[in-house]
């Protein structure tokens, strides 16, 4: 069953409303993830990388988003994004506050600026 659309109004100033389907979330119990490193923090959260145990998930490693309580919209939202260029929302732990949001962890990729200032033929 697909999930319901709902109206978000993202731009206020714009006046025009943005419609998108919320995703169903996967819960993930945090007791199978180990912090292995604490990258950093911001107004947002802090993120972390988390290896996987005893659960089935696309690669060992992933990034943790901690977010603040009332973001659960904001992270269906985000679960429905199908792109392959933005990193895939694998779940989320909820069972504790504050609660995580578990995102692939995209290593194979490198450093951005980097593979920016090395790459002249961008498409």
């Amino acid at each position: 069953m697909a999930p319901p659309v709902v109206q978000w109004n993202i731009s206020p100033s714009m006046g025009q409303s943005y419609k998108c389907r919320e995703g169903e979330v996967v819960p993930i119990p945090r007791y199978c993830l180990r912090v292995l490193e604490r990258l950093g923090s911001c107004h947002i959260g802090e993120v972390i990388i988390c290896e996987t145990e005893d659960i089935e998930l696309p690669t060992d490693k992933v990034a943790v988003r901690t977010c603040r309580g009332d973001s659960l919209r904001e992270i269906r939202f985000l679960s429905s994004l199908q792109d392959p260029n933005l990193v895939s929302i694998l779940g989320v732990c909820t069972g504790e506050q504050p609660p995580w949001l578990i995102m692939e962890y995209p290593a194979q990729l490198g450093d951005l600026v980097q593979h920016l200032n090395s790459t002249e033929n961008l498409t």
